[in-house]
Order: structure tokens, then C-alpha cells, then sequence
């Protein structure tokens, strides 16, 4: 099964109501990809990768900014591409860093990288001038981690993070970190920062200039989604699980995991700790996802949808859905109907 992962709330409503204060409305932007805008009231609301790209291409293209309107001054429209070309002229992945910072203090107001060491550990702290407009930390968020992607692109190799620290207290919605990182997280900081291990800052740049087109055409997609090039546990078991079923979810034990991972049930069990997850919470966010993709399909009943996820109930899975989402699978449907016409 080819599944990708959903989107919390968080990533996407703040820029919707952001938007909102320069004069975008977000009925505009959620009409054009076919999303009911009451989803502005659902907090828990998640939405796919295709709503996700669809709803930030679609403000890129409305505030001609590239962050969205978080920062002072508008950074617009292929500013990052630009960023991308010069960087890969560096040949290696500190130098190419450097050479981002740089740009970032040519393009940008109030919004400067500096490139460290510390230990054993390269660190790439970000510090953002209290005069932009870093709407619920997403400019943070989004900064780190599209800076760790590319970095990671250009050697070819995911970077592995030895941790990353932010300047703001632990959000409820820190699991989702997961996703973005993977990795241990520091809160309360004093500047957010990337800390990895420093042989990596010279890795050679790998990259040529003819796959730049198609990296930045994944955009933002790429931003919120491990790399298939990430080996931590959590991409490995998941995969195993995603592997192990067919038309139905089917997960194997906890043990037979282990065993197709070649680790014992105690060292993954400890892995998974340490990248903040586990087992269970691993199959409720397949189940979760899986049924937010399947009732996107208005062909398929929510029976059909909760026997896919591998309930026999559908009241049990309403149950679930509502515990994952804050809604019950027929509402969470209905978000996604096609809004009424804004003028």
C-alpha cells in the first residue's frame, strides 16, 4: 500500500487565517481546491498531501510570497529557486549553507542562519527579528525543516538530526514533529537550530542543476515528509506495516516486526521511544490516514472505509475516527464538499 502521510491542522489554518489579516480571504483559497471552509472551526481537523500542496500553491501564488506573509518583507515568487541555483554551486554542504544564509540576509528582513559547531555536531541556528509576524511558530517550523530537506537533497543522503531546538514552549501537537524531524526536540531555547553531526557538513554536493526543476516542482510536499532516504526506525516499521496488507489493513505483531527488522522486540521498542512514538500510536496513524484518504473517494461507504481500516463496526470506527480528528467520519466528509461559490 502506497500511503502518504496527513497534515495536522496546525500547518495549514494558521497561514488561512494569516492571509486573512492582508485581506485574502480563506473561503477564496479553500473554494479553489474544493474544501468546505468550515474546516477554519475544526482545530483537529488533517488534511491530505494533494489539499495541503493545493491550499499552499494556491497562497503562494494570491500573496506572491513564498512564506506565506510571515515575514516583514514579501519573499516572492522564485526567490527560493534562485536560492537553490546558487547554493549548489558550492560543491559541498556546509559551503552550500553558508551560501543560503547569505541569501537569507540579502532577501530577507529579520530573518538570519548562522552555522556553528558544537561537540561533535554541526549547528544551523535560525534566529527570526520579534518584528515578523511568525504566526502560531509555522515560519519557525517551516524554515527548519526546508532547510534540512534541501541540505539532505543536495548530498543525496538524508542528514541525520541529532536533535533540534526551538524557542517557544512544547506545542500539543508535538508528535507531529515526527514527520518533520524525527529526531530528539529541545523547547524553551534560546534561538530555534538544526544540530547534526559535523562530518556532514562536507559531504559533496551530489545534485545536478537539470534535477532542481523536478525537486522544487515536490514543493511544499517534500517540506512535511520524511525523506525516502531517511533509515530511522520509525520510516522502517512503518513501511513494514504499510507493506504487510493488502485491500485491508492487516498489521503484524510486534515481535514479527521486530524479526523483519533484524532487532530484537526490546531495541525497537527503545528506538521507537527515542524518535517519540511507538508501536500503537505507528497503526492508529495508518489507520487515520488510510481512512482520511478513502473518504475523500465518495464512492466508498463509510462501512466500506471502516472495514478497509480493519474495524468489523462502523460505530467503532466512528469512535476511533472522532478520537483521531474531533469529528465523526460522516462530518469529516462533508468538509471536504465542494463550498459554495465566494464572490
Amino acid at each position: 500500500m502506497n500511503l502518504r502521510n496527513t497534515i495536522h491542522s496546525h500547518f495549514v489554518l494558521p497561514l488561512l487565517r494569516n492571509a486573512q489579516s492582508k485581506g485574502l480571504p480563506p473561503e477564496k483559497i479553500l473554494q479553489s481546491v474544493d474544501i468546505s471552509p468550515e474546516v477554519m472551526h475544526e482545530p483537529r481537523v488533517r488534511f491530505t498531501l494533494d489539499q495541503y500542496t493545493a491550499i499552499l500553491r494556491s497562497l503562494w501564488k494570491e500573496l506572491d510570497d513564498e512564506f506565506f506573509g510571515l515575514s516583514v518583507k514579501p519573499v516572492h515568487f522564485g526567490t527560493f529557486a534562485l536560492f537553490c541555483e546558487l547554493s549548489m554551486k558550492e560543491g559541498r554542504v556546509g559551503a552550500a549553507l553558508e551560501k543560503q544564509a547569505e541569501c537569507f540576509k540579502l532577501a530577507t528582513e529579520g530573518i538570519r542562519w548562522n552555522l556553528g559547531q558544537r561537540g561533535e555536531d554541526a549547528v544551523l541556528s535560525l534566529k527570526i527579528n520579534k518584528t515578523e509576524p511568525n504566526s502560531d511558530n509555522i515560519l519557525t517550523e517551516y524554515l527548519l525543516a526546508m532547510t534540512h530537506r534541501f541540505a539532505g537533497w543536495l548530498a543525496g543522503q538524508h542528514i541525520p538530526l541529532s536533535q533540534v531546538c526551538f524557542d517557544y514552549p512544547q506545542p500539543d501537537y508535538v508528535n507531529e514533529y515526527d514527520v518533520l524531524f524525527g529526531c530528539p526536540y529541545r523547547f524553551d531555547r534560546p534561538m530555534p537550530a538544526l544540530e547534526f553531526p559535523k562530518p556532514c557538513l562536507n559531504w559533496p554536493i551530489v545534485r545536478t542543476p537539470e534535477e532542481l526543476i523536478p525537486f522544487l516542482k515536490q514543493s511544499p510536499v517534500g517540506m512535511l515528509v520524511r525523506p525516502e532516504t531517511d533509515k530511522s526506525f520509525v520510516i522502517k516499521v512503518r513501511r513494514v506495516l504499510l507493506d504487510s496488507g493488502g485491500e485491508e489493513l492487516e498489521f503484524p505483531s510486534f515481535e514479527e516486526v521486530a524479526e523483519k527488522l533484524g532487532v530484537s522486540a526490546g531495541t525497537l521498542r527503545r528506538r521507537l521511544k527515542e524518535d517519540n512514538t511507538s508501536y500503537q500510536m505507528l497503526k492508529d496513524g495508518i489507520r487515520r490516514d488510510v481512512a482520511i484518504e478513502l473518504l475523500c473517494d465518495p464512492s466508498k461507504s463509510v462501512f466500506e472505509v471502516a472495514y478497509a481500516v480493519g474495524f468489523s463496526e462502523t460505530s467503532t470506527f466512528s469512535r476511533a475516527f472522532k478520537s483521531w480528528t474531533g469529528l465523526p467520519p460522516t462530518a469529516y466528509r462533508d468538509l471536504g464538499e465542494e463550498a459554495p461559490e465566494v464572490k
